[in-house]
């Protein structure tokens, strides 16, 4: 927007002292009124740059402590991902009643006597029975898969024992414990045998 004082003069007229003059304060006044604008637009852009520094020193620290903590992380050689071997037999030739039977194990000795979370290869074979009819269901159960993991299914057709097997990874609870929830048919419901071949940690 264009400025223009109160009064304009033509040439070859007189001025009147009081119009001159207050064009003069008009333009004093104006003037002033710059510099407050001025002065308040500087103050509100110090207090932003001051913002954003602070912006800026706290996301520093945030990712300083990330790249800390990433770094850490990844210097742990047990950690996400890697595998140790350790094979033991857990169950040797466990026989089953007739229906639903649950039967839950320690890993304790098995895993690192701490609070982390770790994943376990398991591998599990068994047969049904001699008796046609006879039939076992393995899952495995713990504390992060409640859902009945399938581990292997045997089932009897012929009066001939049949065998089946299977693995799968399965996430270990605090408790480091495993149950073995086995459903099972027949006259004769045959061995379960459970394998663990590995673990790692992976929280």
């Amino acid at each position: 927007m264009t400025y223009s004082v109160p009064y304009a003069f033509v040439p070859g007229t007189k001025a009147k002292a009081d119009e001159v003059n207050a064009n003069f304060n008009d333009v004093i006044n104006k003037l002033q009124e710059t510099n407050n604008q001025v002065n308040e637009n500087y103050n509100t852009l110090t207090e932003s740059c001051s913002n954003l520094t602070n912006s800026y020193n706290t996301l520093n620290a945030t990712l300083s402590n990330t790249n800390t903590t990433l770094a850490t992380k990844a210097k742990a050689s047990d950690l996400d991902g890697i595998w140790t071997s350790r094979q033991v037999n857990l169950a040797n030739a466990v026989q089953w009643a007739v229906g639903t039977t649950t039967k839950t194990y320690s890993l304790s000795s098995y895993l690192p006597n701490d609070n982390n979370i770790y994943e376990v290869l398991i591998s599990g074979d068994g047969n049904s029975g001699a008796t046609s009819g006879s039939a076992i269901s393995c899952q495995i159960v713990s504390t992060y898969a409640s859902n009945n993991c399938m581990l292997y299914r045997s089932s009897t057709r012929t009066n001939a024992s049949v065998l089946g097997g299977g693995c799968c990874i399965i996430p270990i609870g605090k408790d480091k414990n495993i149950t073995l929830k086995v459903t099972a048919t027949g006259s004769k419901t045959g061995n379960t045998y459970l394998y663990l071949i590995a673990y790692r940690k992976v929280r």
